[in-house]
């Protein structure tokens, strides 16, 4: 009997699953939001988070559906704290199931947890034992980050920049990825992106460090972080700048903070002069270079300001890494909407932070060409993800259909998108147009301007 009914569920999803690339988006019955701007400042949406909640299991778009149980039955309020819980997870087609392990779970972000978390939150989860959780790829681990993409009404944003990072292959330790629904204490959450934790672990970012404090020449990992004085990992400040660097590796004494202080200042200091052997002794170039195209393709307005990783692995050279955070990117940016000019030449204003490392590169020949030479091997590489990219919309068309009618997102100025997006877009499939649209003129427009400015 379960046989025959697994059978019967698997030939309907298929069925569903071909349907949804030729259906239109559905019309839902939305709850009601409040919209409360103040003169001069970004409108503030008020919204009840249980409003249009049901207590059963979502049967959207054949995803695996996520289901977790807080311990003391209330959603996450903090960030800093955990929740001790419980998930499970089903996926009819994969046949994966996950039956009640424990975990932790906590907020997570700092301008979306502020913005956006008593309204669509994301989470931090931290697993009890390794599980490759809702079959996600990659290997088994206990960290994971389910991103609620709140702000990006395509809600796609990360999801194409993860893949691009995953299709260069000089950018190393690109977190895993898939979209689940989400179900937390019986209510529905709607559609989010679960990604593996960027962190160093053996199943995450794999390199040798030194937790005694003794060893200096170890593996570190750093984030480009300009609240790093607010959190508790250890932190330095390259000496003349603004720039704050947050160590997340483990690393317990001054001395080892000192040492990648150094070596961070060294390439800082040898990007500044422009001299190419002594950024090659320090920096592995080719990673440097990945991690432009990708960021400038997706027009990252925070590459200079927060969530740009790096890595030094013991005995070995920095190396640019695991690309975070980009629901604020590929246009969804009233300061940098259009698909044309580069981050990296607009100097740094308050709410745009071009990278550093990449505005001193950029002023030298010898790396406009080795960036002219890698895109024109790569281009057609971002081009399929761009066409992959329609080809998962139409997958998620039903779940985003669900997840509207829990937030009710369209037609409202909800962070810091252009205007058009919600006086002109008030539709997915409108904004998922957009997006297309914008992601092949900004390729087209790379392509002549690098071959512009080479040699």
């Amino acid at each position: 009997m379960k046989a025959k009914k697994l059978l019967i569920n698997t030939l309907l999803y298929i069925l569903l699953t071909a349907m949804a690339a030729v259906l239109c988006s559905c019309t839902v019955n939305v709850p009601a939001v409040n919209e409360t701007p103040s003169a001069g400042e970004t409108p503030v949406v008020e919204i009840d988070p249980t409003a249009g909640q049901t207590d059963h299991t979502p049967q959207t778009s054949g995803l695996p559906t996520v289901y977790i149980t807080t311990s003391t039955g209330k959603d996450i309020s903090s960030k800093e704290e955990y929740v001790e819980a419980i998930i499970s997870v089903d996926h009819m087609l994969d046949q994966y199931d996950l039956s009640e392990l424990t975990c932790k779970l906590k907020g997570h972000g700092n301008t979306t947890w502020r913005d956006f978390g008593k309204i669509k939150p994301s989470y931090r989860l931290k697993l009890s034992e390794k599980e490759n959780l809702a079959g996600i790829a990659g290997a088994a681990g206990k960290d994971y980050v389910l991103i609620a993409n709140y702000a990006d009404l395509t809600m796609l944003r990360n999801y194409v920049a993860l893949s691009i990072g995953k299709k260069l292959t000089n950018i190393e330790f690109v977190p895993d990825f898939r979209f689940v629904n989400l179900t937390v204490n019986g209510k529905d959450r709607g559609l989010y992106l679960l990604c593996t934790k960027v962190k160093v672990a053996e199943s995450r970012i794999n390199i040798e460090s030194d937790s005694t404090g003794k060893e200096t020449d170890t593996g570190y990992l750093i984030e480009l972080d300009s609240r790093a004085s607010q959190d508790d990992d250890p932190y330095f400040k390259i000496k003349g700048t603004n720039y704050s660097f947050s160590v997340k590796s483990d690393t317990t004494s001054d001395a080892q903070v000192e040492y990648i202080k150094n070596a961070v200042t060294a390439l800082y200091e040898a990007c500044k002069t422009g001299d190419r052997v002594e950024v090659g002794k320090l920096a592995d170039i080719d990673s440097i270079v990945d991690m432009f195209i990708l960021e400038e393709f997706v027009k990252d307005r925070d590459m200079g300001f927060a969530s740009f990783y790096m890595v030094k692995q013991k005995g070995g050279k920095i190396e640019f890494c695991s690309p975070w955070d980009f629901d604020l990117a590929l246009g969804n940016d009233q300061d940098n909407p259009d698909p044309d000019g580069l981050i990296t030449e607009i100097k740094r204003a308050f709410e745009t932070h071009p990278n550093p490392f990449f505005v001193f590169l950029w002023e030298q020949q010898w790396f406009r060409d080795l960036v002219n030479e890698r895109f024109a091997e790569v281009k057609d590489v971002i081009a399929s993800v761009i066409e992959d990219y329609r080809f998962m919309a139409d997958l998620l068309r039903e779940s985003n259909d669900r997840n509207n009618a829990i937030y009710n997102v369209y037609g409202k100025k909800l962070f810091k998108e252009p205007r058009n997006f919600y006086k002109e877009l008030k539709t997915y499939d409108e904004h998922v147009e957009f997006l297309y649209n914008w992601m092949k003129e900004r390729l087209e427009w790379m392509e002549g301007y690098f071959r512009e400015k080479a040699s």
